[in-house]
């Protein structure tokens, strides 16, 4: 099986080198996901003062945030795919960076876990029901309590990612040589 990832080493070092850039992308994904959520506006409210809201560009960037999450989306989707064919599928008894491998790979269904529940508790979630099923979520009192804790969901969610890209970022170095 080390010979299998022998002859992989040049070819490894592009797919890492896409799962890296991929991941990139969906952390700025992210941050404008967080940044366009309720709760920043709460947190910031809260810290300085000042309603974001107010401010006509932070508007227009805040009435998109539907849209940054089918884009956080998408982009995990096929950052998850080229980290997956880095080590192909799950990291082998073979491939010298199993461990590295397996605490990025935890970190990563952590986060992947807290993007779901993240995402449920979103003010998006019932428009995407009510889309498709033309009842929302939303009236029910125990998506109510749920949706509640959307606030406290980000500081899990945070959490995960930051372990994920401390793991890649000390396997890598930042960048994959």
């Amino acid at each position: 099986m080390t010979a299998y990832y022998q002859i992989l080493g040049d070819l490894g070092i592009y797919y890492e080198r896409i799962a890296v850039s991929l991941g990139f992308v969906t952390l700025a994904a992210a941050l404008a996901t967080f940044g366009s959520c309720r709760t920043f506006v709460t947190l910031i409210s809260r810290h300085t003062g000042a309603n974001l809201l107010d401010n006509r560009g932070y508007r227009s960037f805040y009435k998109y945030h539907g849209y940054y999450w089918w884009s956080l989306l998408i982009i995990l989707v096929i950052h998850m795919l080229s980290a997956a064919m880095h080590t192909q599928l799950l990291p082998g008894t073979g491939d010298p960076d199993a461990f590295a491998h397996w605490m990025i790979l935890g970190f990563a269904f952590g986060s992947i876990v807290a993007i779901a529940v993240q995402f449920l508790s979103c003010r998006t979630f019932p428009g995407v029901v009510h889309f498709f099923a033309a009842k929302s979520p939303a009236k029910s009192p125990a998506y109510k309590a749920f949706y509640e804790l959307h606030a406290y969901y980000w500081w899990i969610f945070l959490v995960a990612v930051g372990g994920h890209f401390i793991a890649a970022a000390i396997h890598t170095n930042v960048w994959p040589r």
